[in-house]
């Protein structure tokens, strides 16, 4: 977990400093434009860039479907046998 996790309760330490276009584009709206659709929605300007980040996020980042099979036992055997070790020597695969 992040030392400073951002959430909807208490004071946020991280910021990113957001530069609205000067003109509504395909690659940006103004700040105007993005008010009027949080207004819309009923939702904060923070509110709307979230929504707007994670609907891109579900957009370009690629999802992967869950196998069918789980792994094999001989599969497990055979990444524990490659796989990265702790300090303590045990798979870091045993962590999950």
């Amino acid at each position: 977990m992040p030392a400073n996790p951002q959430t909807d309760e208490g004071p946020v330490t991280n910021k990113t400093l957001l530069r609205y276009r000067t003109a509504d584009s395909f690659m940006g709206v103004t700040r105007k434009t993005a008010l009027a659709v949080a207004r819309q929605l009923g939702v904060s300007e923070t509110q709307l860039i979230h929504q707007a980040l994670a609907e891109f996020v579900g957009r370009v980042v690629p999802q992967y479907e869950t196998p069918d099979d789980e792994i094999s036992g001989a599969q497990w055997a055979a990444l524990d046998t490659v796989s990265a070790k702790t300090e303590h020597g045990e798979s870091l695969g045993k962590l999950f």
